[in-house]
């Protein structure tokens, strides 16, 4: 892959390079690399322990290794996101992964709080709302608690993000739809 060669090239350069090491790791555990992905993250944080970024990557590894409320890897997705919000108490991103944490643990008035958090920083801001839709309407499929007229809103917001959806929100959506 052109973009692993790119930053690894830069590794060679400087094997301290903050970004290439950050987004070798998002690349591994894109790919479900966790281990690997792991090991790269955690060079970021030696490096710069309060890097909001790569702490919020983190915190979303351990959410996909999380099997129950109980697990290990659930609270080091919670450790990892709420430093994230120590430092940045407005992050949008560390915000929107815990939910989808919640959402997996099944703990949904959670999630639904913090998504309306992050709705509200983000309209503040005025900026994009799309990766908070995208989570409240994995909620809200995951929920149940859905009725023919919002099925309809989430397909056209999944038709209009395209490539950008969640993959599990689009595997709820579509199996929610066939029923």
């Amino acid at each position: 892959d052109d973009s692993e060669a790119y930053f690894s090239r830069a590794l060679e350069i400087d094997e301290n390079n903050v970004p290439s090491l950050h987004a070798l790791g998002h690349l591994a555990r894109e790919r479900g690399h966790l281990q690997t992905a792991e090991q790269w993250f955690t060079k970021v944080l030696e490096l710069e322990p309060e890097n909001v970024h790569t702490m919020v990557e983190f915190g979303r590894l351990h959410t996909e290794r999380a099997e129950d409320s109980m697990d290990e890897a659930d609270g080091k997705a919670i450790y990892c996101f709420d430093r994230v919000l120590e430092l940045d108490d407005d992050n949008i991103h560390a915000l929107t992964a815990w939910s989808d944490l919640d959402i997996k643990m099944e703990r949904f008035e959670e999630a639904g709080r913090r998504l309306q958090e992050a709705s509200n920083i983000a309209a503040e801001r005025n900026e994009s709302t799309a990766v908070i839709e995208t989570t409240r309407a994995k909620l809200e499929l995951k929920r149940g608690a859905i009725d023919e007229d919002r099925k309809t809103e989430i397909m056209h917001l999944l038709v209009g993000l395209g490539k950008n959806v969640d993959p599990t929100v689009r595997l709820v959506a579509r199996n929610l739809l066939v029923k």
